[in-house]
């Protein structure tokens, strides 16, 4: 990461996430002073500076305050306030993902949230930049079509998408209308889906598939003729035959896990 102009100052939100964690390496390393919003931040801190320090970043230049998405006041307290009045770069990377999530937890944690802290920064007198993590998908045809401001096409919207998926395409909107309007500048990354380091495979998120994944890798099966025990690992479904071995990483790939129902050895793409 490099930097036109030297960030002295920042604020991170989400920034015990999987990009959050290496953001905050990248700002302590270059000499910015980063306050980490998260809940819990005496209890986390020590922790995250630990991290950051095993990475190659700067941990003493790295403090924690709380914050919390479902509050109305965003949990922060006057530390956090402090922060971002002296915040040159604000980097909201926060937001609420679980399967089942019901709309109404989505748009309170994911949209409501992300406009409260735009209004909140409009009055940060040092502010230069607000970087707000969007979706992967915010760019597609069918976030751009949508109208945000008509209710049943809201409602058909997350219906159709999902609350998380379709919370990030809504605040995505929402976020650079109300950044506009209050002259906040702001800047929207998109990504594609995360699943580890481009390099080593390392990854802090566990959730979905990832369980069953790390099950694999633990428990030998027993051998049989597709999948001797040399090279097997057990998984609950054991149609596939193997079943979700890990590729390593190359510089031209994040590492991924990849299964075949049809090759009887564990073999990884090329591509």
């Amino acid at each position: 990461m490099t930097n036109d102009r030297h960030i002295k100052t920042a604020v991170v939100t989400g920034a015990a996430g999987f990009i959050g964690r290496y953001l905050l390496v990248e700002l302590t390393r270059e000499g910015t002073h980063v306050c980490a919003l998260v809940r819990n931040p005496v209890a986390r801190l020590p922790e995250l500076r630990a991290w950051v320090d095993a990475h190659g970043g700067n941990g003493s230049r790295l403090a924690a305050a709380d914050f919390d998405l479902e509050a109305a006041d965003l949990g922060l307290t006057p530390d956090g306030e402090a922060w971002l009045d002296r915040a040159d770069a604000v980097f909201h990377l926060a937001a609420r993902f679980e399967f089942g999530l019901s709309a109404e937890a989505a748009r309170v944690a994911n949209v409501d949230a992300s406009l409260r802290l735009v209004e909140r920064v409009a009055r940060s007198p040092r502010l230069e930049r607000l970087v707000y993590l969007s979706g992967y998908r915010t760019e597609g045809g069918p976030a751009r079509a949508l109208d945000v401001d008509d209710p049943a096409a809201l409602r058909r919207f997350y219906r159709d998408h999902g609350a998380y998926e379709a919370s990030k395409m809504e605040a995505h909107q929402r976020v650079a209308r109300r950044a506009e309007e209050l002259g906040v500048p702001l800047t929207r990354v998109s990504p594609a889906v995360v699943i580890g380091h481009s390099q080593t495979g390392e990854t802090t998120q566990f959730i979905g598939l990832v369980g069953p994944c790390a099950s694999c890798t633990r428990v030998a099966c027993p051998p049989s003729r597709e999948t001797p025990a040399r090279g097997c690992r057990w998984s609950p479904w054991t149609w596939w035959r193997p079943s979700w071995p890990v590729c390593p990483p190359t510089r031209a790939r994040s590492a991924s896990t990849w299964w075949s129902s049809t090759s009887a050895r564990p073999r990884c793409p090329t591509w």
